[in-house]
């Protein structure tokens, strides 16, 4: 499991519990308010119906704490909308740094896998490539490893945008080398083991970017 990929969820996780108790804690307060506009509503029909100066002013206090309770009810429930909308912004973020760091492990298994094929490919076209249908069979197996790693390209475009020029020149490699089989050429063995080399960087490469965004989480 990837320690950063762990982390984020786990605060991804902080979040959303931290927001549910924000949630109950602001239907408490919705309460209180909702019996401190009682209060004023009472305070202020006392005010109108009663002569005695005392008691009205009594009331008068009473109504200004109440006015008060109100008004630092209002200051708290702002406060705590903008901690739960920046609470949500950081769980968004979070959330998204983890797509993008588990795009980049899909690139860098695919290219990990990619390598392996295409050494595999280099293998057998050194060691014996006698018949046509040899020659034929190799071709296709280096056909289908261009073609998936053309697919895998348009379904990380992120990951692999960061690295355009090496995975670039991979797929023209791939391309070359798959046309060198396909015409019994021989140096369709150097073709894929020069495939296999730029894979190598590749990999690398993507390495180092997973490595700077893992960095950037931190």
């Amino acid at each position: 499991e990837n320690p950063a990929s762990s982390d984020s969820q786990q605060q991804t996780e902080a979040a959303t519990a931290q927001n549910k108790n924000d949630e109950a804690g602001q239907s408490s307060q919705a309460d209180s308010v909702a019996e401190t506009k009682q209060d004023i509503k009472q305070q202020i029909e006392d005010l109108q119906n009663t002569k005695d100066n005392k008691k009205r002013a009594e009331t008068a206090k009473s109504l200004d704490r109440s006015l008060g309770k109100i008004a630092d009810a209002l200051e708290q429930e702002s406060a705590k909308n903008q901690k739960s909308l920046d609470q949500k912004q950081m769980a968004s973020q979070l959330q998204q740094l983890q797509d993008q760091n588990q795009a980049m492990q899909n690139a860098r298994d695919f290219v990990q896998e990619a390598i392996d094929r295409e050494q595999n490919i280099q293998r057998k076209a050194t060691e014996n490539l006698s018949t046509k249908d040899q020659y034929q069979y190799l071709a296709l197996e280096q056909l289908l490893l261009e073609e998936d790693m053309a697919t895998a390209r348009e379904q990380n475009p992120d990951s692999f945008e960061s690295v355009t020029s090496q995975s670039e020149k991979v797929q023209k490699e791939m391309r070359q080398t798959t046309r060198s089989l396909n015409a019994e050429q021989a140096n369709a063995p150097i073709n894929s083991k020069q495939t296999v080399d730029s894979l190598k960087q590749l990999e690398k490469s993507l390495a180092k970017h997973q490595q700077e965004m893992e960095g950037a989480q931190q």
